[in-house]
């Protein structure tokens, strides 16, 4: 848990191998065009995703915390090196444009606790939170980014397609950051997007990280 210890990215399971990247060389990602000019679009952002409830376990100071955002940005930048929107994101244009980054936290989930010959377990029957942890955040985002795949794929064959017909905007590759050996996921960077509609659905439950 320190910022020099060995930790891997992951992508989460149950999700295609292009909709959440792993810590694998032979991974790639599907490059795409656009005839818009960059300085017309809004900038790009990168997400950063801590649990809520990572900074209250024992262990976790600033320093660590802030290595887990820093191991899991450098893992997806890595991942998606030729990406035309991560290489505007590094180009000396992105540079000067600050790197956008928004750091987040994703939430827990408020829980009954369960009762027991008709009394409430627990101090005074009070509610507790149960810790929603990345890996279904991960699964969100892998199975959005499917989606967006297939509508695509079905897009290029579609012989009906209109021409000048405008692009659905692309849904961003994400990577879940483990640490080891700890084994705990704590972070999930996504690939410099702007912020599509459907990603901003899926990241409505995150507030920006208190720490």
């Amino acid at each position: 848990m320190t910022s020099s210890s060995s930790s891997s990215a992951s992508a989460g399971a149950a999700a295609p191998p292009s909709s959440a990247l792993a810590h694998n060389p032979t991974s790639s990602v599907p490059s795409t065009s656009s005839s818009t000019s960059a300085s017309a679009l809004p900038p790009l952002v990168m997400q950063l995703i801590l649990p809520r409830s990572l900074p209250s376990q024992a262990g976790w100071s600033t320093g660590p915390l802030i290595a887990q955002g820093a191991h899991a940005a450098c893992a997806i930048l890595a991942l998606t090196a030729d990406h035309p929107q991560t290489r505007e994101y590094l180009s000396p244009e992105g540079l000067k444009g600050g790197m956008h980054k928004v750091v987040m936290q994703w939430p827990g989930k408020e829980k009954k606790q369960k009762k027991s010959g008709g009394q409430v377990e627990g101090q005074g029957g009070k509610k507790e939170e149960e810790e929603e942890g990345l890996e279904v955040l991960s699964e969100r985002l892998s199975a959005a980014r499917s989606e967006w795949e297939k509508r695509r794929e079905e897009r290029i064959r579609s012989a009906d397609r209109a021409q000048g017909e405008e692009e659905e905007e692309e849904f961003p590759v994400h990577t879940m950051w483990i640490e080891q050996p700890d084994n705990i996921p704590t972070c999930i960077a996504i690939a410099p997007n702007r912020k599509p509609p459907a990603l901003k659905k899926i990241l409505n439950k995150c507030a920006l990280f208190k720490g």
